[in-house]
C-alpha cells in the first residue's frame, strides 16, 4: 500500500458501540445533535409545562402570614377535632370561643387549654407574634 492509497482510506472512528463503528463520523455527530435537540426540547416543555401548572394553582392573593404557623402545629388537633379541639371553619364550635376577648384567647393558646391544649399549641419555640398570627388565621376561617 503506498500513501496516496492511505491517505484516501477513510478512518472510522473509534467503535463506542456497534451503532456507530459502521458509520461515518459525520453521521454520528449530526445523530448526536439531534438527540441534544430533542433533549433540549423535551426539558423545556417540562420546565414550561411545569411553571405554567404552579403558576396556576397560585392566586394573586397572598397567602395569611399565620397560616404556616397553622399548618406546622395547630393542623393535627384543629383539623380532626383531637381532644375537643374546634376545627377549622366550624363557625359554630368556634362560637363561644369567639365570643371572649382577643387577649383571652391568646392567653389560653400560651397557657394550654385542658383536655388537650398543650402550651404555646405545642410550638415551644414560636414566638408571640407568631401565635397571634395564627390565632387571626384560625379566627378569620372561622368567620
Amino acid at each position: 500500500m503506498n500513501d496516496a492509497t492511505a491517505s484516501r482510506r477513510r478512518r472510522r472512528p473509534r467503535a463506542v458501540g456497534r451503532e456507530f463503528a459502521s458509520r461515518p463520523l459525520p453521521v454520528v455527530a449530526s445523530q448526536a445533535r439531534t438527540r441534544i435537540r430533542r433533549l433540549v426540547a423535551i426539558i423545556s416543555w417540562t420546565v414550561l409545562v411545569t411553571a405554567s401548572l404552579l403558576g396556576c394553582s397560585q392566586s394573586g392573593e397572598q397567602e395569611h402570614p399565620g397560616k404556616a404557623v397553622y399548618e406546622r402545629y395547630c393542623y393535627a388537633c384543629h383539623q380532626a377535632g383531637i381532644a375537643d379541639a374546634p376545627k377549622l371553619g366550624d363557625r359554630e364550635a368556634w362560637a363561644a370561643r369567639l365570643a371572649k376577648p382577643r387577649e383571652e384567647l391568646l392567653e389560653n393558646i400560651k397557657r394550654g387549654m385542658t383536655p388537650g391544649m398543650p402550651p404555646r399549641g405545642g410550638c415551644p419555640s414560636c414566638t408571640d407574634e407568631a401565635l397571634e398570627t395564627a390565632l387571626d388565621y384560625i379566627v378569620l376561617k372561622a368567620e
